[in-house]
């Protein structure tokens, strides 16, 4: 009896926790918006000087984007599971502010952090897995800040820095990490084209 009962709940559980998953997925990972970035970052990273940037062959396109994929997935969702306070006010209706295995959701971010590592440590660039670790601290640090909540202009500009890292983290699987100028006048562009895109997308930034 107490076994059955033990089986019940968690079975109960694990389809509570596969809809959450499967909601998340549907509403902040499976959208035009993300596809475009992913896009916009892979193109970024292999087109900035062809055709050295260009993957040699598809093998290696395909590891780039995975890479791609891991990078956008893990900070995707750390950055709403810093953003559950001020979602909870204006946009109750995440998934992650009614879940209730938010738990589940910090650790698949761990494993996320843990394959994109390995990924990185396998690039020609020995630079590449501290420019990682440099922007995985900035942003513990950052979401650890109290005032960014209120600093609205200024957290957008932080989050955002992390897409010319993916494109620069990318980009040293090929080649050494450089002062390349065109490698900076690209992430550049990325940079302040986002920005342009996230004053257009949300009113209260304008």
């Amino acid at each position: 009896m107490v076994t059955s009962y033990v089986s019940t709940e968690t079975v109960a559980l694990l389809k509570s926790l596969g809809s959450d998953i499967c909601a998340y997925v549907q509403t902040r990972l499976l959208l035009p918006r993300i596809a475009a970035l992913g896009s916009l970052v892979l193109l970024a990273a292999w087109c900035h000087s062809p055709p050295q940037s260009l993957p040699p062959d598809w093998r290696v396109a395909l590891i780039d984007m995975l890479l791609a994929a891991l990078l956008l997935t893990q900070f995707r969702i750390w950055d709403d599971l810093a953003d559950v306070p001020l979602d909870r006010r204006s946009k109750p209706n995440r998934t992650l502010c009614n879940t209730s295995h938010r738990g589940v959701f910090r650790l698949i971010v761990i494993v996320l952090a843990a394959a994109t590592a390995s990924l990185v440590a396998n690039t020609s660039d020995r630079t590449a897995l501290p420019l990682l670790g440099g922007l995985t601290l900035l942003m513990i640090c950052w979401y650890w800040f109290p005032p960014r909540s209120s600093w609205r202009g200024l957290n957008y500009h932080i989050v955002l820095l992390k897409y010319p890292v993916f494109i620069l983290l990318i980009d040293s699987r090929r080649a050494p990490l450089s002062g390349d100028t065109t490698i900076l006048q690209t992430i550049i562009g990325v940079y302040l084209l986002l920005c342009v895109f996230e004053v257009c997308h949300d009113r209260m930034l304008r």
